[in-house]
């Protein structure tokens, strides 16, 4: 893992909601909470993103990872 994806905090903010609602799904799950399902779904969608982010900070687009527009021609 490269230590541009670790500083880049969108990829932080979706990792930890993603770790965050997984452990919410398990004590649902455990408590019987039907919408456990939910949040697995959540979780697993934001780790799509979260990896997909990582991938295109990773390949050498440093104006997405910046939040910066690509230079005009």
């Amino acid at each position: 893992m490269n230590w541009s994806v670790i500083k880049d905090k969108r990829w932080l903010i979706f990792q930890s909601a993603s770790i965050l609602l997984a452990i919410i799904s398990v004590v649902m799950a455990v408590n019987n909470n039907s919408y456990w399902v939910l949040f697995v779904a959540l979780s697993m969608l934001l780790m799509v993103m979260g990896a997909n982010r990582a991938a295109k900070v990773t390949h050498g687009k440093p104006e997405i990872a910046e939040n910066k527009q690509p230079p005009k021609k």
